[in-house]
């Protein structure tokens, strides 16, 4: 008897993604989840302050979600409102982007000249950001 067992509500999804948003650079994103008690909105971006690079939104997706605290700000969200994510009907990720290209400069640079050319950027995609909260 094979001691792994299986779960008797598996279920198949599908989830499309369109191509372009694997694209890396700064974007702005809003969350709409389903909850038990109602939709919610969660507002990011990528390209953020702790590195010199900006993400596509298709990775933040799957960080929001995750497990690492550094990097789920909607899980910890919903969690810190006692509502288990895996309790929502739906997550609906809407990203608009890239509004400009990762800082990728063609001769190498050191993390601090890298994060010189990157703060100008984040900072006016955090207003945006902001703005759009």
């Amino acid at each position: 008897m094979d001691s792994v067992s299986t779960s008797s509500c598996a279920t198949t999804y599908e989830i499309p993604l369109p191509g372009p948003v694997l694209k890396r650079g700064f974007w702005l994103y809003v969350w709409r989840v389903e909850t038990p008690r109602g939709m919610k909105l969660y507002v990011g971006r990528t390209g953020d302050s702790s590195s010199p690079h900006a993400s596509s939104p298709v990775v933040r997706l799957g960080q929001h979600l995750g497990i690492q605290k550094n990097q789920n700000a909607l899980r910890r969200n919903l969690l810190q409102n006692d509502i288990e994510p895996e309790s929502c009907a739906s997550f609906h990720l809407i990203a608009h982007g890239p509004i400009y290209p990762e800082v990728n400069p063609s001769t190498p640079m050191t993390r601090e000249q890298l994060m010189e050319l990157h703060k100008p950027i984040r900072d006016k995609v955090g207003a945006m950001e902001k703005a759009l909260a």
